[in-house]
Parts: C-alpha cells; sequence; structure tokens
C-alpha cells in the first residue's frame, strides 16, 4: 500500500507539470476524534467495548486542483474506555478508564478532489485515504509500550482510513486562500481485530465492530 501511495504521488506531480494545472501548497492544523465499538451477543449475554480518543495534528499540503496530497505529525491528546457485560445477572458490571499515556503518528493522506465555484468561495467534495505510522506509545508513566511488543504487534498500531467529506477555499489576497475542512472515516480492520472477531463468531456470538473518525481542519495555502 506505501509503494503504492508512493507510485501515486509521483504520477500526480508529473501531471500536475505536463498539464499545467493550477497548483499550491501550505500547512495547517487538524482536531480528529475517533470513536469505536465492539458488540458482542449470544442470548442473554452481551458483551459491550467502546472507546473515544481525541488527536490533534500539524500537516502540510501540496494541490494540485483535483487531488490534495498531505503529511503530518499527530499527537493523542486524550481517550476513554468502557466496558460492560449485561445478562449475568449478579456478574453484570459496567467499567470506564480514561487513557492517562501518550503516543504519536506521522500521516499521509491522497484525496482526490472536485472544485465547485461558488462566487468568490470554491467548493469541494474529498474522497481518499489516509496511512497512519505508529511512531509512539508510551503509559501514563513515560514507559515505552511497545519495547515488548512483537513486530505483529507493533504493525497493528498502523492504521488505514478511508474518508470523505468537504472543504473550501476563501480567498484572502488573489495568492493566498484559507482552507476549512470536515471529513468522516472508515478504519480497515488490523489482522489482530479480525482474528478477535473471527474467534467470537465462531463461538457463536453476533458480534458488531464499527470504527468511525472525525477530522475538523483549518490550513492556510498559497497558489505556486
Amino acid at each position: 500500500m506505501k509503494k503504492f501511495i508512493s507510485v501515486f504521488v509521483i504520477v500526480v506531480l508529473m501531471g500536475a507539470a505536463a498539464f499545467a494545472i493550477e497548483t499550491s501548497a501550505g500547512g495547517g492544523v487538524k482536531y480528529t476524534n475517533t470513536m469505536s465499538n465492539l458488540e458482542a451477543s449470544e442470548s442473554p449475554v452481551t458483551i459491550e467495548i467502546s472507546s473515544a480518543m481525541s488527536e490533534v495534528a500539524i500537516y502540510g499540503f501540496f494541490d494540485a486542483k483535483y487531488i490534495q496530497i498531505d503529511l503530518g505529525y499527530s499527537m493523542i491528546t486524550g481517550g476513554s474506555l468502557k466496558e460492560s457485560l449485561d445478562g449475568m445477572g449478579p456478574l453484570d458490571f459496567s467499567n470506564s478508564a480514561d487513557f492517562k499515556g501518550s503516543g504519536s503518528y506521522l500521516t499521509l493522506g491522497v484525496l482526490g478532489k472536485y472544485p465547485i465555484q461558488v462566487g468568490s468561495v470554491t467548493l469541494f467534495p474529498l474522497l481518499g485515504m489516509e496511512s497512519k505510522l505508529n511512531l509512539t506509545l508510551k503509559d501514563e508513566d513515560g514507559n515505552d509500550v511497545k519495547k515488548d511488543m512483537t513486530s505483529s504487534e507493533k504493525s497493528n498500531l498502523n492504521q488505514l482510513w478511508f474518508k470523505a467529506g468537504i472543504g473550501a477555499d476563501l480567498n484572502i489576497t488573489p495568492k493566498v486562500y484559507v482552507r476549512p475542512s470536515i471529513l468522516f472515516g472508515t478504519k480497515l480492520k488490523n489482522s489482530e481485530e479480525k482474528d478477535s472477531i473471527a474467534e467470537m463468531e465462531d463461538m457463536g456470538s453476533d458480534v458488531k465492530f464499527n470504527v468511525f473518525r472525525l477530522d475538523i481542519g483549518a490550513a492556510v495555502g498559497f497558489k505556486l
């Protein structure tokens, strides 16, 4: 997948130069809220695990009119986990805990876009993907959580997202614009998640697993 993205980026850049597509570049900040929910039920018992994670990212981007490529660095700023068991009578329970550690990712995004001029504002739907490579993961005491992980466990910390949303370019000067955007995403399951779901289904459980995220970003761009 990384090789595919690299080749795709090179092709886009070559295409932009060949056809003299209007290009621009810039940078911005982004807030991300990721929510996941796992529910496994086998009447009358239901187990539910849900989590929420917030991140703040800084990123730079290159725009070639119909495509946006961005490279960024994101940091986990907080999170929570909730677990519950229902249907076991006196054994029922519900627990919650806050994430007090830290983590960071290197991000690479490729988004297709279609500009629509509305007066002095350019609106565009966005559709594409983002790869997140985990750089660090530490507990609340600052200890490296990845230190004793296997290569497979470390690989499962990486993420591939498919995203869709909308953005706008608000011109400040003929060469400078502000770009707000909002995107929704869903994550490709990693091997650990696939194995866990398969194991629960083999035991007769009805499993529902969903992961969603919301990105709210603002950037400043400069036409080249």
